[in-house]
C-alpha cells in the first residue's frame, strides 16, 4: 500500500469511468436515509427518551447538512470526506447507543459497514483502521450491555455485526486493489476538481509516452490545447458554481473522447492539454470529436482549440523536455489565436523542428 492517501487518484478513476456523479448521488442518498433513522426512532418506544431526543435530532440535522456536500456539483474535497467519515461514524454509533434496547442497537451497529466500506474504497489504510477501531468499540460497548441479560445473544450479535463490518470493507479494499492500475497517480499529480493531470504531471507522462515510441518510425506527436470559450461571461451570468460545473463537464467530455491512458491535463481555469501519437499528421478527427463532445455537454459549451503536430523522426536527437515545451507552447499559441478570432474554431500548427515557428491554418 502506498504511504499516501489515494483519495484523488481513486476519484479520478471514478471520473474516468463516468461514474463520479452516480457515486455522489449514491452517497448523498445513503446519508439522507441514515440521517432520518434517529428521527424515525423518536416515534418508537425503543427510541431515545428525555434529553437524548435532542441528541437524535442533532444527529439527523448534521447528517442532512453533510448530504449537501454530495448533492452539489463539485466533488467533495478529501478533508470534507474525512469529516463525513468521522461524523458518519459518530452518528451511527451514537444512534445505536442511544436506543433503549441495546439488542436493537447491536443489530443496528452493522450499519457501520457502510462507513467502513466507503473508507476502504477511497481512503488510506490508516483511516480504515481508525473506522474499524471505532466500530469495534461500539459493538463491544453494546455487546456488554446485552450480556447483562443474555451472554450468548451478546456474543452472537457481536460476531454477526463485526463479520459484516470487517468483511465488507476488507472485500471492498481487495476489489479496489485488484482493479486499480499498477501505479496510481500521486495526489500531487492530480487536479482535485477534474481528476485530470496537472501541467507538471502532463509533461512527465507525455515524456513517458514519447519514450515508449521509436522516433525512427513514421509517427507524429500531437499536442492539443483546448480553451473553454466565454468563461468570464459564464461566471458573470451564473456565478462560480457554473464555471466549476463547466470545467468538470468539459473534463469528462474530453476524457471520454481521447484514447485511454493518453496524457490529459487541466492546466488552468479554462484550459486543457492532450498529447497523443498518431500515424498521420492530421489531428482533425480527434479535434472534431473533442469539439462535438464539448458542444453536447449540458451547458452547450464551445471551445477554442489549437494543435501542434511534429513527425518523430526529425526529433531523434532533441531532448524530450525541449520537444514537449515547444509543442505545448505552439499549441497554446494556436489556441489563443483561435480565441482571438472569435472562438469556437481550431488553428493547426506544424512543428518540424523547435526552431521553426507555427504555420497557422484554419
Amino acid at each position: 500500500m502506498s504511504p499516501f492517501d489515494q483519495y484523488y487518484a481513486r476519484t479520478a478513476l471514478l471520473a474516468a469511468q463516468g461514474k463520479r456523479a452516480r457515486m455522489q448521488r449514491t452517497v448523498g442518498t445513503t446519508i439522507i436515509g441514515l440521517s432520518l433513522i434517529p428521527l424515525l426512532m423518536l416515534a418508537s418506544p425503543a427510541g431515545p427518551g428525555g434529553a437524548l431526543r435532542y441528541v437524535a435530532v442533532a444527529i439527523t440535522v448534521g447528517g442532512l447538512i453533510m448530504a449537501q456536500w454530495w448533492w452539489r456539483r463539485q466533488w467533495p474535497s478529501r478533508t470534507q470526506s474525512w469529516i463525513v467519515v468521522s461524523i458518519g461514524t459518530a452518528g451511527i454509533a451514537g444512534t445505536c447507543v442511544l436506543l433503549v434496547d441495546p439488542q436493537i442497537g447491536l443489530l443496528g451497529s452493522a450499519g457501520l459497514s457502510l462507513i467502513t466500506a466507503y473508507t476502504a474504497f477511497l481512503h488510506s489504510q490508516r483511516v480504515l483502521y481508525l473506522t474499524w477501531a471505532a466500530a469495534v468499540a461500539t459493538v463491544a460497548f453494546l455487546a456488554v450491555r446485552v450480556a447483562q441479560t443474555d451472554v450468548w445473544l451478546a456474543i452472537s450479535g457481536a460476531v454477526v455485526a463485526l463479520a459484516v463490518i470487517l468483511t465488507t470493507s476488507a472485500l471492498c479494499r481487495i476489489a479496489v486493489e485488484l482493479i486499480e492500475p499498477d501505479h496510481l497517480l500521486h495526489p500531487r499529480e492530480i487536479d482535485p476538481l477534474t481528476g485530470l493531470l496537472n501541467r507538471e504531471a502532463f509533461d512527465m507522462h507525455t515524456a513517458t509516452m514519447l519514450g515508449s515510441h521509436s522516433r525512427h518510425d513514421d509517427q507524429y506527436l500531437v499536442v492539443v490545447a483546448v480553451g473553454i470559450d466565454d468563461m468570464a461571461l459564464l461566471s458573470d451570468m451564473d456565478g462560480s458554481h457554473s464555471t466549476l460545473h463547466a470545467r468538470v463537464a468539459v473534463a469528462q467530455a474530453i476524457r471520454e473522447t481521447v484514447r485511454h491512458k493518453v496524457p490529459l491535463a487541466h492546466i488552468s481555469d479554462s484550459e486543457f492539454l492532450i498529447a497523443d501519437v498518431f500515424k498521420a499528421n492530421d489531428p482533425s478527427p480527434l479535434v472534431n470529436r473533442i469539439r462535438m463532445a464539448i458542444t453536447t455537454t449540458p451547458m452547450r459549451l464551445t471551445a477554442s482549440i489549437g494543435t501542434a503536430c511534429s513527425p518523430l523522426r526529425p526529433l531523434t536527437a532533441l531532448p524530450t523536455e525541449q520537444i514537449i515545451d515547444g509543442l505545448v507552447t505552439l499549441a497554446d499559441t494556436a489556441m489563443k489565436q483561435s480565441r482571438a478570432q472569435g472562438g469556437n474554431r481550431t488553428t493547426y500548427a506544424h512543428f518540424p523542428t523547435p526552431t521553426m515557428g507555427p504555420d497557422g491554418q484554419e
